[in-house]
């Protein structure tokens, strides 16, 4: 993870667990939409790939201040809902 912050050059790396777990997070907006324009056009497999698109759903959401709404914050509360392993494979 320190070589990939090197790299993108922004990001935090954080260990968790005595090292098994290491995260990388991105705080900035622009550094987000770096990090998203590098695999917009990836195809990950099964679920992650449905997860990383409703991800940009919720980053185009915040970038356009619609999560500063009601209809905008319960929209981005409905697509989390859905991610990860609450996702209902078809």
């Amino acid at each position: 993870m320190i070589k990939i912050k090197n790299f993108l050059g922004f990001g935090i790396v954080r260990s968790e667990r005595s090292d098994t777990i290491v995260t990388l997070t991105v705080t900035k907006r622009k550094d987000l939409g770096i990090f998203i324009s590098l695999f917009k056009s990836s195809n990950f497999l099964g679920s992650k790939d449905l997860d990383f698109k409703d991800f940009i759903i919720i980053q185009q959401l915040v970038n356009n201040n619609l999560h500063k709404t009601e209809e905008g914050l319960q929209q981005i509360r409905t697509i989390k809902g859905n991610m990860n392993l609450r996702r209902i494979h078809e």
